[in-house]
């Protein structure tokens, strides 16, 4: 069995992603602190995340740049599941996969 999640903590006002980036196609799932979602041109908050709630699926499913950043308010911790590990695991299965 592949492990395909990794855990990462960041302390506080940490930067998560930028807005725009198209090298990090991950969805990030919240475990515990506070996570600020926000449009950078115009430092407008859209969203604050607490535990059980995941950010970065616009750029995991349509594999393209992020459309906002993202910042730890204090301390946090993720899963973060890759784009490219979450494929991986699809071909290993393909009669399980969604058509």
């Amino acid at each position: 069995f592949k492990v395909i999640f990794k855990s990462k903590e960041h302390k506080k006002i940490n930067f998560f992603l930028t807005g725009g980036d198209s090298s990090d196609h991950a969805i990030y799932y919240v475990t515990a602190g506070n996570v600020h979602l926000y449009l950078e041109r115009c430092s407008k908050i859209i969203k604050t995340l607490g535990r059980g709630e995941f950010f970065g699926e616009i750029s995991f499913f349509s594999n393209r740049e992020r459309t906002a950043a993202a910042r730890s308010l204090n301390f946090s911790s993720v899963f973060q599941l890759k784009r490219e590990n979450f494929l991986e695991v699809v071909q290993d299965f393909p009669t399980d996969k969604v058509t």
